[in-house]
């Protein structure tokens, strides 16, 4: 792997560690959402993410990042609207930086798994939309952003220190 493909890498750990964090408060407080239904697809999902981040961490061995803190912004989760409101934002994210992952990758195995978890993160961007009263259906090409975008947007939203 590049030194690129390296730092792409650590971005979607961090990323990955974040939807950890972020299903495993969904679950914790799943009752203080109110009118928040299908708790059995939160549980699956966080197992996704979970998955996605074991993977990261064994792929990227003693290059796994380190020193960061992740953090839930009060406003993200102040509703039940809110919290689907962000769990749009990230999973939208989350999409369009696994694609955007595929443009930049340089061998064809990391492009590979970056296109099968962008396919996974497409899920749980349609929970969010249907549930947040959307129609759950990306654009038929989705956006593509570069994990350097990724990670300063989620820096500046407060989400990464």
């Amino acid at each position: 792997a590049t030194k690129s493909d390296v730092a792409t890498l650590q971005v979607a750990y961090i990323a990955e560690s974040l939807a950890v964090k972020v299903y495993s408060t969904i679950i914790a407080n799943f009752s203080s959402f109110k009118g928040l239904q299908n708790k059995d697809y939160f549980q699956l999902a966080l197992k996704n993410e979970e998955f996605h981040k074991a993977f990261l961490a064994k792929a990227l061995g003693s290059k796994k990042p380190s020193g960061f803190t992740l953090h839930i912004p009060k406003a993200a989760v102040a509703s039940t609207k809110a919290l689907l409101g962000t769990g749009v934002a990230l999973e939208t994210a989350f999409v369009e930086t696994y694609l955007g992952a595929v443009e930049t990758l340089s061998s064809t195995d990391l492009k590979v798994v970056a296109a099968k978890v962008a396919a996974n993160e497409a899920t749980h961007y349609s929970f969010f939309d249907a549930a947040f009263g959307g129609h759950a259906v990306l654009p038929s090409l989705p956006g593509t952003i570069t994990a350097k975008t990724a990670a300063a947007t989620l820096i500046k939203d407060g989400f990464i220190s």
